[in-house]
């Protein structure tokens, strides 16, 4: 389930995108690795392997904790899982992985977008913490 919240565009728009870039950069990190993975397929149409490409982005990763009630409550997250903040991209995608202080996080559902007119600001991933490469 995603939130959108409306607003007005114009310039609020632009100062919007460019408090939530100020708030990123002074809390998030910039060395998170986005790794996205391309299914290959044969011509039985299978798929006949993967290849990644990576880059680096800029966020936030919060860990779930208890006073994520409402979240908890509606089963979207568990103890332990993640929220990841970014500036928005149409780009990510479910199944994409993050890699933070060398711990990769598979992206699970996009919970919420900041808009403003036609402009998206920000989004929040959920996330779980993936245990094998």
């Amino acid at each position: 389930m995603v939130t959108e919240r409306n607003g007005s565009g114009g310039t609020f728009l632009d100062q919007s995108r460019n408090s939530t870039i100020t708030i990123l950069d002074k809390f998030g990190r910039t060395d998170i690795t986005l790794t996205k993975r391309t299914a290959t397929y044969n011509q039985a149409g299978r798929i006949s392997g993967y290849s990644k490409v990576t880059s680096t982005i800029t966020g936030d990763l919060q860990f779930v904790t208890y006073q994520d009630k409402e979240l908890l409550k509606e089963g979207y997250v568990k103890i332990g899982d993640g929220i990841f903040y970014t500036i928005y991209s149409s780009s990510l995608n479910e199944n994409d992985e993050i890699t933070v202080d060398s711990q990769n996080w598979i992206l699970t559902s996009r919970i919420e977008a900041e808009t403003l007119g036609q402009g998206r600001i920000y989004q929040a991933w959920t996330c779980i913490r993936k245990n094998v490469n």
